[in-house]
């Protein structure tokens, strides 16, 4: 659906513009369109709501800790291939 027209939303548009539907990015036309279809069409208010819950999950993500060990162990690891594939070009410790 191209913004400022004056067709109805569909599901296949609500599907693409979802993103920028939740983060403001729609015009004014474009985001009654979007909601006076999600308002009648359960399937868009289901994946709409989906996609809110995994922003949700995806914003609470953390990376692990890595420790020391794992870390020294991680660059060595990358030190080692870089030499076996022939990309190790400095002298340096650092990767």
């Amino acid at each position: 659906m191209a913004e400022g027209s004056d067709r109805r939303c569909t599901c296949r548009d609500v599907e693409g513009l979802v993103t920028d539907y939740l983060e403001g990015a729609l015009g004014k036309a474009g985001k009654a369109a979007f909601e006076e279809h999600v308002a009648d069409c359960p399937r868009c208010i289901q994946h709409l709501d989906e996609f809110r819950r995994t922003l949700g999950t995806v914003g609470e993500l953390r990376d692990p800790p890595c420790s020391p060990d794992s870390l020294s162990e991680a660059l060595e690891m990358f030190r080692r291939w870089k030499r076996i594939e022939g990309l190790d070009t400095d002298t340096d410790t650092d990767p």
